[in-house]
């Protein structure tokens, strides 16, 4: 009976993730269709405009790229009839949408847009919100200084304005701050300041939010008495509020603070109410997030198996959620895999966890993961791998030399004051040893006066040998001060000498990285932005994978009237010295197209060869570095592709099949039997499928006999997935990619085009 229970469990379980993920969205449908209707009925442009931005931020985590078309036709109509305030919303918006694709360069370059526009429109509100949400952008950058500055500014803003709900937002936020500096002290603080705000203007919906945040900071505090307290104070509010998904919430962290505090049995209980309250919203997201939640109270108990049953279960619906659960998730099957002897399935569910950790820079998830890592590999006797993880782990560890030393000197000291007390321990015994003899010696004398003497020279000579003992004990125990205090001096040297000599290299590698960074900067300059291309090229894809942080190979993009140009290039080389050169290349291609006005690919090689040969030209030395570069023109008004290729070739589909068209055998650079570049026309049908690409794909070696991925194998998965929307198709290449490489390096940079035309 309690076997069919369990599985009646799961199949409601698949119920609800399957069907629950189309009415997920219900709650909201409301607030987005008024919102559409106003913007379609309205005869106010103000109104528009703020409308758009309104509907852009209440979209912006599950459309991003609809939220992105609403905020810039909300910035086109506030720049035509010149609505700063309303321009200044549309570029914070904009921001706030680009977060959830963390993008931070150009986050902080529209909130600088968004300030600019606000203090022209003497908007104070504005100022506030945008003060406000610049700090929060420089808080979760970790740049503390200009997350005060701003949040300062925004206070003072807001205090002018007498704002209380504006004041108490910004007190709650700066208590984030706080918070992330683990000065838990001053954000509990602001949080209970924050809390009398909202009580006393009876916003009860953030009174809730900050009864939360408290019962957070009073966790990290490790007063779960007082953790508890308040979130108690949470579910209670929640569910006067009459907010189920938040109550679901609050009963999470209760269920992970008895989890925390060995409460298994409530623990369960609360979770159970989480779930109960998820099935009745038919919220699958909430239902899962819980479920992973859950996990490691089966690790407690010990209960391996039922780990793996669960979260295979849950791996399908897994990347609905955040990077914590994924991480979770993969983390607890990995060590339930390794407790059950399975290691080669721990190493799976082990490396996808530290994918993301790696990626998001959590430094306690990677030494978890190191552990694990180094567990698993020890278990298969692969004691190589096992030091690699082990070494790694070491290297995270904040276990300075100052540490070290430090406890050696604990160590010394701890031995001397032991030694002491031996030596202390002695006297007393000696102390109470002549006190019997002289007594025995008092109580004898009167019966036996005889033996007098010879009692008084044994404890003479028991006192004499005692006193040499003490005294040479007394002069070894000066002598190990003295040792002692050479070796901390010696130990204080070193110390000081290994704290210079890393100073020195990590202010050497700070200079290396800050300059790799700013090439990047650079570089990415040069590459058109995404939502640029999705412009004119809607149903499109590039998949760009640099090998390491800046790249030789790019993607170019030009538009001229009705024709659009768009290439992947291959500079010769990678990393920096590959980027530099991808910069002399693009520089060349703009220069051909804006400055020559030539429109032929062809042509355009013909002339991009020439800049380039005359770039390099300036060089004392012979320089031959250049590219390989797929160029393609499409004009929708003709129906016609304009192709020319150096080196690469163009792939498209046509009757199920991959067609090829090779590029001509000669790079952009310098080369002998140099020739002018073809230029092949084609005609096309409306909805069909180009690929332009480098070789970094196809020369990625992996796969269990590591070797090349190669062209043929490239050609069958694009016809494998060709079908697909576009955005799928990059997803399916970069899964293959990926899979492939496994835990081999990647050899060379990678990038994909893919167009509909």
């Amino acid at each position: 009976m309690k076997r069919f229970n369990f599985v009646l469990k799961y199949v409601w379980f698949f119920i609800l993730c399957f069907f629950s993920l189309f009415l997920s969205g219900q709650n909201k449908k409301l607030n987005t269709d008024s919102l559409k209707q106003i913007i379609g009925t309205t005869k106010y442009d103000t109104t528009k405009v703020n409308s758009l931005c309104a509907l852009a931020f209440e979209i912006r985590r599950k459309a991003i790229d609809e939220a992105l078309e609403n905020v810039s036709k909300a910035m086109v109509l506030a720049k035509k009839i010149n609505y700063k305030s309303g321009l200044g919303k549309a570029f914070r918006i904009k921001g706030l949408i680009l977060k959830e694709r963390e993008q931070p360069e150009i986050i902080i370059e529209l909130y600088k847009n968004s300030l600019k526009n606000y203090k022209e429109a003497k908007d104070e509100k504005g100022l506030s919100e945008i003060n406000t949400s610049i700090a929060n952008f420089y808080r979760d950058e970790g740049n503390f200084d200009s997350a005060f500055y701003f949040y300062d500014v925004a206070e003072k803003i807001t205090f002018k304005l007498k704002d209380s709900s504006r004041l108490s937002a910004i007190y709650h936020d700066k208590a984030g701050l706080y918070s992330k500096m683990f000065d838990y002290s001053a954000a509990t603080a602001l949080y209970l300041r924050s809390l009398d705000i909202s009580i006393r203007i009876k916003d009860k919906l953030f009174e809730a939010n900050c009864l939360n945040s408290l019962g957070g900071v009073y966790y990290n505090q490790k007063n779960y008495k007082k953790a508890e307290e308040y979130i108690l104070k949470v579910i209670a509010l929640r569910t006067q509020l009459k907010q189920p998904a938040e109550t679901g919430k609050a009963l999470g962290n209760l269920a992970k603070l008895y989890s925390h505090t060995k409460r298994i049995t409530q623990a369960f209980e609360e979770y159970a109410k989480a779930e109960k309250i998820f099935i009745a919203l038919k919220d699958s997201i909430g239902y899962i997030s819980v479920k992973v939640q859950e996990l490691p109270l089966y690790d407690k108990l010990n209960e391996n198996q039922k780990i793996i049953d669960l979260g295979n279960k849950l791996v399908p619906f897994i990347s609905a959620l955040k990077p914590a659960n994924y991480m979770s998730l993969h983390f607890g099957l990995g060590k339930a895999y390794r407790q059950l002897g399975k290691n080669d399935l721990a190493l799976k569910e082990l490396n996808l966890a530290m994918a993301v950790a790696d990626k998001i820079n959590n430094a306690d998830a990677l030494m978890h993961g190191y552990d694990e890592m180094y567990r698993v590999y020890a278990a298969k006797k692969d004691y190589k791998n096992a030091f690699i993880y082990l070494e790694q782990q070491s290297i995270l560890k904040d276990s300075s030399l100052n540490a070290e030393s430090a406890k050696q000197i604990a160590e010394m000291d701890t031995k001397y004051q032991t030694e002491k007390r031996k030596l202390e321990i002695k006297t007393l015994n000696t102390e109470k040893t002549l006190q019997q003899t002289e007594l025995t010696r008092k109580n004898e004398e009167a019966k036996q006066r005889n033996f007098q003497l010879i009692a008084f020279a044994i404890g003479f000579l028991i006192t004499l040998v005692l006193s040499v003992i003490v005294y040479r004990n007394l002069q070894k125990n000066k002598r190990y001060s003295r040792i002692i205090e050479v070796q901390k001096d010696e130990v204080e040297k070193q110390k000081n000498e290994v704290m210079h000599q890393k100073e020195v290299v990590e202010e050497k590698n700070k200079e290396i990285t800050d300059s790799i960074n700013y090439a990047l900067r650079i570089q990415s300059a040069i590459l058109p932005p995404i939502n640029y291309v999705k412009e004119y090229l809607p149903e499109s894809f590039i998949l760009y994978q640099p090998k390491d942080i800046v790249a030789g190979d790019f993607y170019w993009m030009h538009i001229s009237g009705d024709k659009i140009f768009i290439a992947a290039a291959d500079s010769t080389g990678h990393g920096v010295p590959g980027a530099l050169v991808s910069i002399v290349c693009a520089n060349a291609l703009n220069r051909t197209v804006n400055e020559f006005g030539i429109n032929d690919t062809g042509m355009i090689l013909d002339k991009t060869r020439e800049i380039v040969i005359e770039t390099f030209a300036k060089s004392q030395s012979d320089v031959k570095d250049g590219m390989d570069v797929s160029l393609m023109c499409i004009d929708k008004n003709k129906k016609q592709i304009q192709w020319s290729g150096a080196n690469n070739p163009l792939w498209y589909i046509d009757d199920h099949e991959v067609k090829e068209i090779k590029g001509d055998k000669q790079p952009i650079g310098k080369s002998d039997n140099a020739f002018n570049f073809n230029t092949r026309v084609l005609e096309f049908k409306p909805g069909s499928i180009f690929y332009l690409f480098t070789d970094g794909f196809a020369d990625q070696f992996g796969g269990e006999k590591g070797k090349k991925f190669k062209y043929k194998q490239l050609e069958n998965l694009l016809l494998d997935i060709y079908k697909l929307p576009l955005a799928k198709q990059e997803v399916e290449l970069l899964n293959a990619f990926n899979n492939w490489k496994g835990e081999l390096e990647q050899v060379d940079d990678v990038c994909i085009i893919g167009i509909k035309v």
